[in-house]
């Protein structure tokens, strides 16, 4: 098949445009991943986007795109060892080595449980302005927020531990069998089933971690510190603090594209809104020191009406300077 087939060259088309089902989202991964020749006739038909007037739509999606291929690639190479004849990663899925179904909310796995999973088997990405949900071999759900990676280190009948670069959150099926660990930057949170949120940016200089539902432990070198629900370890400056969280349902509101920020600074605010809606924001740090925020927002909204309600209570003035770059600086 190739792209003068008119059925490809409309799902290439909608694909683009953000129009695609879920089934069709699959359709079109599957038939990139079968044909380097087929990803050369893509990268064809993408360059004819460049420029238009829906090229926002296009690199946006380009990027969903080449973060699926990227898990197929993966799950292509881990099945390898298991077989002696290529099969397309569909038809080992057929075989019960996999469930795989990609769709344009996110990746969804299942994996036997009984099948242990190696240092370098899975590895999670949600790219700028997206995010993505995974469900592990154990039925555990994880939502990836913007930007995350979600790595999969060991997963077994003894073991399931997961490391975590930016935000996930977390609704973990219970086996006292089978820890679950999520190791971050700074500490490691263990638990045998609850439901919890953590956020681990490397560029925020700290790691949060909400419990919602159960009970977790934090441990960082021989330290360990126990959670309720409706509480935050929150290191930040070489210290470790546990607080009560003012409204626990705000920590886990972004899954439902609901956004929250009680007193935040102006610089942290942009850093998020630019995951969100892969924007770049250009500011002097110095110049937004002691701006704060508070606030809510729908992500149906778009940055530009975000940013005219932060306007109306913060002094700045913003700029678009590129197809996705703002400036911000401070209203004298």
């Amino acid at each position: 098949m190739d792209i003068n087939n008119k059925h490809i060259k409309d799902l290439i088309n909608r694909y683009f445009l953000g129009k695609v089902t879920e089934q069709e989202a699959g359709e079109l991964t599957h038939w990139l991943h079968a044909s380097s020749d087929h990803m050369a006739q893509f990268d064809a038909a993408k360059d004819q986007w460049q420029g238009a007037q829906d090229d926002l739509w296009a690199k946006t999606n380009w990027s969903v795109l080449k973060s699926r291929m990227q898990r197929l690639n993966q799950l292509d190479l881990n099945l390898a060892p298991q077989r002696r004849k290529r099969f397309p990663v569909w038809q080992a899925a057929s075989a019960a080595l996999f469930i795989m179904l990609i769709g344009l909310s996110g990746l969804f796995i299942q994996k036997s449980q009984n099948q242990a999973i190696d240092a370098q088997a899975l590895v999670f990405e949600t790219p700028r302005g997206q995010r993505s949900r995974v469900i592990l071999g154990d039925s555990t759900v994880v939502w990836l927020n913007a930007e995350s990676r979600l790595e999969v280190t060991a997963f077994n009948s003894n073991k399931r531990t997961v490391t975590l670069s930016g935000q996930a959150h977390f609704n973990v099926t219970r086996n006292e069998e089978a820890p679950f660990t999520v190791k971050t930057q700074d500490y490691d949170v263990n638990v045998l089933g609850t439901v919890f949120d953590v956020m681990a940016y490397a560029d925020m200089n700290r790691t949060v971690t909400t419990l919602l539902e159960g009970k977790v432990q934090i441990t960082r070198d021989v330290n360990v510190y126990d959670l309720k629900p409706g509480e935050q370890a929150i290191w930040a400056g070489e210290v470790l603090n546990i607080e009560k969280v003012k409204d626990v349902e705000r920590a886990e509101a972004w899954v439902n594209n609901d956004f929250y920020f009680d007193d935040v600074p102006l610089e942290e605010l942009l850093i998020r809104l630019g995951r969100w809606y892969d924007v770049e924001f250009e500011y002097k740090p110095d110049d937004l020191d002691d701006l704060r925020f508070s606030g809510a927002f729908k992500n149906e909204e778009t940055i530009w009406q975000v940013l005219n309600i932060i306007k109306l209570y913060i002094p700045i003035k913003y700029e678009k300077t590129d197809l996705r770059k703002v400036k911000i600086t401070r209203q004298r």
